[in-house]
């Protein structure tokens, strides 16, 4: 088949580092293929499609890793082993934590941004939109999705005791904006929005009646509760009378009381048996799709 990936996630990779196996553009500039390369928060993940896709995907890797011996960690996938992976990640089976709904999303972002530029083009995007529909199936025909399967979700139900309290918010992003939406069902909050981006603070404050203004490490740390879902690089320290949950990659703070994404992970365990007995379907419904795209294709 004319499909191939190289895979860096959170099962091969440390999660606090993965953003540093991150695969630029420029460096598929001398491949005559299709690919799209998918950036969440515990992966990062590179799809090819070409006449000689397994060999391409090889001299791929290779000049990753002469650029940087990390890239060796990556795992190889190849044709229907690549196109099952996929569609396995667009249902959520991949996920730090199964079901969880995002990455559908992610999948969908990552097609349409690669469409518009002919990078997905007649190969890659059919199989893009296989993978979407298949993960709306697994949803839609299974309870792999239904509870609290959204890391957004458990950062709003850990800081939910603390709606009370003026929140800071670091970052201005999709992340920061769907925590926000979660956070506020409650009722009115009060806090303030960083972000490097004073448009993009403003207008994320505004939507929650709340203050903004750019990243500032020493106001930052005047607030006892904060979210954090930011890229850069700042390192904060927090006290230990302070509340963070920081999801960024990397992440941004530290101290006693900071919360990271493989935490939250962990504490979500009332539907963990359930979700788990709905991935035994959600994988039957995978590996048909699976064969019915490769017949098709």
């Amino acid at each position: 088949m004319r499909y191939a990936a190289i895979v860096y996630s959170h099962k091969n990779v440390d999660e606090s580092k993965l953003y540093e196996y991150d695969i630029e553009d420029r460096m598929l500039n001398d491949y005559a293929c299709e690919y799209v390369i998918l950036r969440t928060c515990n992966r990062i993940e590179l799809y090819i499609a070409s006449e000689n896709a397994e060999k391409d995907i090889k001299n791929i890797l290779g000049a990753l890793i002469n650029d940087s011996v990390k890239y060796k960690k990556g795992e190889i996938y190849t044709g229907r082993e690549m196109v099952k992976h996929l569609f396995s990640v667009a249902s959520g089976l991949e996920s730090m934590l199964i079901g969880e709904n995002e990455i559908l999303g992610q999948v969908r972002t990552i097609h349409d941004e690669y469409a518009k530029t002919k990078r997905a083009g007649s190969f890659l995007s059919p199989l893009l939109r296989s993978a979407i529909n298949t993960g709306k199936k697994v949803r839609t025909e299974t309870e792999i999705g239904k509870g609290k399967t959204g890391i957004y979700s458990l950062a709003v139900d850990y800081l939910r005791r603390y709606a009370d309290k003026e929140i800071g918010i670091v970052g201005a992003g999709s992340e920061a904006s769907r925590f926000l939406n979660g956070f506020s069902a409650g009722g009115k909050i009060g806090g303030k929005v960083f972000s490097r981006n004073p448009d993009n603070a403003r207008k994320l404050a505004e939507k929650y009646s709340l203050d903004y203004g750019i990243f500032n490490e020493e106001e930052i740390k005047e607030y006892g509760v904060i979210f954090c879902a930011y890229k850069g690089k700042q390192k904060v320290t927090v006290d230990d009378k302070t509340l963070v949950v920081d999801i960024s990659v990397p992440r941004i703070f530290s101290g006693k009381n900071v919360v990271y994404l493989e935490d939250l992970v962990k504490t979500s365990s009332s539907n963990k048996v359930k979700r788990e007995g709905e991935a035994v379907k959600a994988r039957y419904i995978v590996e048909n799709a699976v064969d019915e795209f490769i017949r098709r294709n």
